[in-house]
């Protein structure tokens, strides 16, 4: 029974995921990350942050554990990163301060949830 109210639960997460806002561009992906930090929110509930250096470092901190790998934006807008798990992705707006990295298969990676000036951790 425990197993079929999860399951539900997050069925509906996954359902309420549905990308259907502004696609950015390479300029306006840029803007928003360069300097940044980004709290994410993945599809199986984990949380991330996400500092995107100017130099095109990157870090990602998930609970006590730091990643380092490099980022870059495709002149199509797609956002990368490398050395890392995520690969690229398109950014979407979803209009509410929220943004989906979307997969090339049209998948939700992570929900950028919040974006704060310069590093964050």
């Amino acid at each position: 029974m425990k197993f079929i109210t999860l399951a539900v639960a997050a069925l509906l997460l996954f359902s309420t995921w549905v990308h259907a806002g502004e696609t950015l561009n390479a300029d306006a992906v840029k803007k928003l990350i360069t300097g940044n930090t980004i709290d994410g929110l993945a599809p199986n509930g984990n949380t991330q942050q996400n500092y995107f250096a100017p130099d095109g470092k990157t870090i990602r901190k998930f609970g006590d554990k730091l990643i380092e790998g490099t980022w870059s934006v495709k002149d199509d807008g797609t956002q990368c990163v490398t050395g890392m798990p995520g690969g690229c992705a398109t950014i979407v707006s979803n209009g509410d301060g929220t943004y989906d990295r979307i997969s090339a298969d049209g998948k939700v990676l992570l929900r950028w949830v919040s974006v704060a000036n310069g590093k964050g951790f």
